[in-house]
């Protein structure tokens, strides 16, 4: 099976985002929609506008699909990335390859010869991690490359970088990018440890590559992963 990538189409309508200077006590940003922010006449803002980019199209079928790992280099990131994939095949993922990649850095963006040939010899992608200011920057641009070539992607940070990673989407202009999340931190978590992340890091994959048309897959996922 091969995924459909034809070049995806750039729609001409504005994304508007608000982001709302907020009080010191408060311990994120908001996101708020325009016709909010015309409301709160006293909210101090600032308003972008970006072209609005669609994510990659989602397979059709899970079945014998090629898989790139996408690894930053971050510490337990390769062990992670790889008892993900073991969770995935043990819970029914049908993989036709899985094709690995390791980054020259963490805090680098993946190079334009990276991202084509993962684009070129993929269906599906996934990278991590996210743990820190600079990887989990560069792990959301490695994942909005991969969208934009074509490729479903499923990039995790951790907990910690969730509000981060969300917001970096929305300045992309692709708002539809949804992140996988892990507890943080990471790095000093044992091999136990890191085989139970795995199994929530897998549940969450299928449910993004695939989405409403994978709910009653990743429902059987989640069921024998609790067994």
């Amino acid at each position: 099976m091969r995924v459909d990538k034809s070049p995806l189409r750039q729609q001409n309508t504005a994304h508007l985002i608000a982001l709302r200077l907020w009080p010191a006590h408060r311990e994120s940003p908001q996101l708020v929609e325009k016709e909010q922010l015309v409301q709160e006449t006293d909210a101090t803002c600032d308003v972008v506008k970006v072209p609005l980019i669609s994510t990659a199209p989602r397979p059709s079928s899970s079945d014998s699909l090629r898989l790139g790992v996408l690894c930053n280099t971050k510490w337990n990131a390769a062990k992670l990335l790889l008892l993900t994939v073991r969770q995935l095949v043990d819970h029914g993922l049908r993989l036709e390859s899985v094709n690995y990649y390791d980054k020259a850095h963490f805090y680098c963006n993946a190079d334009a010869e990276s991202i084509a040939e993962i684009a070129s010899d993929n269906d599906i992608a996934i990278t991590a991690i996210g743990d820190c200011a600079w990887s989990f920057s560069a792990c959301i641009n490695d994942a909005l490359h991969l969208e934009r070539a074509g490729i479903p992607t499923v990039v995790f940070v951790t907990s910690e970088f969730e509000i981060e990673a969300l917001l970096q989407r929305e300045l992309a202009g692709m708002p539809g990018l949804t992140p996988g999340v892990a507890e943080h931190p990471i790095s000093s978590l044992t091999t136990e440890q890191l085989q139970r992340c795995a199994a929530k890091m897998a549940s969450q994959a299928r449910r993004i590559w695939f989405g409403a048309d994978g709910a009653l897959e990743t429902a059987m996922f989640d069921a024998g992963a609790s067994r």
